[in-house]
């Protein structure tokens, strides 16, 4: 229930978007209310991604892959999404 915050000028710095702060929980949720649950896969750790000029696919542990239009790393600060 407690809220901890960082400065988020340096996470603008450091990639060069600005930072927002809120319940991951909370996220979860909005996300997969906006989603068929067919397309919600739960206990897989995304591990990397490749993107080019007609989406996105998502690469996970055990060799799994999805091939998407739009990829949303919600998985936090040490998200693979996040690293260059």
């Amino acid at each position: 229930g407690e809220t901890i915050t960082q400065n988020t000028a340096t996470h603008q710095e450091k990639y060069g978007q600005p930072t927002l702060l809120f319940w991951w929980w909370r996220l979860q949720q909005v996300l997969a209310s906006a989603l068929p649950p067919e397309v919600i896969h739960l206990g897989y750790r995304g591990i990397g991604f490749e993107q080019d000029e007609d989406g996105v696919t998502a690469y996970f542990d055990g060799d799994k892959s999805v091939r998407a239009d739009l990829l949303i790393g919600a998985d936090g600060i040490n998200s693979p999404v996040r690293k260059p």
